[in-house]
């Protein structure tokens, strides 16, 4: 049933304007994402833990795969909607100062050099979404700017934890936690970019975006968004 929706939505804006002057894309992005807290209220514990996030969290490189159906309206306006799997999240700055219960076995510290004693802790969350936007092209030539915006509507689905360091990496994974994490994500995306033309039928295209999390991560106290801005790279045939 969910695979149905983004499909439907692709049949829908195809039968906006005209047959001709439709496209199909695929694309990858490489990005940089960071949280931003907001903490309303709660318990002491709570608002300790939204201060150590804040002091901690750090931006860390995510990335994400579109595959999309264009469609222009007129000479210069082209309506775009797809399918893409985003993964967003953060790191946090190493820690080194880990130490393990049998390093203190004699009451003093004598460091094992066997065991781990740094880490950077990785959080990435990943989404199914569908982005939905408008882009304005201008020009006609071989080379072609263009702007976009875009609401990117979507579902979470896991979350994904890793700690790395001293060559140790534990992954662990996440179901949907209704209890934690919102089922339903919204988000709004900037961009700019050019297109290359190859010939009648294929486009190269590049884009820096910006994009701003509009729903929060959580339905609790402490509220987190995601930011990222990144850079996509893409290739179009027309249809």
């Amino acid at each position: 049933m969910r695979g149905a929706v983004p499909f439907a939505l692709i049949l829908a804006v195809s039968g906006i304007g005209a047959q001709s002057g439709s496209s199909v894309e695929l694309s990858g992005e490489l990005l940089s994402s960071f949280p931003t807290l907001d903490c309303n209220g709660g318990e002491l514990d709570e608002y300790n833990f939204f201060l150590y996030r804040e002091d901690q969290d750090i931006p860390d490189l995510n990335w994400n795969l579109s595959l999309a159906y264009n469609q222009r309206l007129g000479k210069s306006y082209v309506v775009r909607a797809g399918i893409q799997l985003a993964s967003l999240g953060y790191r946090q700055k190493t820690r080194t100062d880990v130490y393990w219960n049998s390093e203190f076995a004699t009451g003093v510290l004598i460091p094992n050099p066997g065991l781990p004693h740094e880490y950077t802790p990785r959080v990435n969350h990943h989404f199914l979404e569908i982005p939905i936007g408008l882009r304005r092209e201008f020009g006609t030539g071989r080379w072609q700017p263009f702007v976009a915006a875009d609401l990117l509507p979507g579902l979470y689905l896991i979350t994904r934890y890793r700690t790395t360091g001293d060559e140790e990496i534990v992954i662990r994974r996440e179901d949907n936690c209704p209890e934690r994490f919102n089922a339903y994500s919204l988000s709004g995306q900037l961009s700019v970019g050019i297109n290359y033309r190859l010939g009648e039928e294929w486009q190269l295209f590049g884009q820096p975006t910006f994009r701003y999390q509009i729903v929060p991560m959580q339905h609790e106290t402490l509220k987190e968004r995601l930011y990222a801005g990144g850079m996509r790279f893409g290739i179009r045939r027309m249809i």
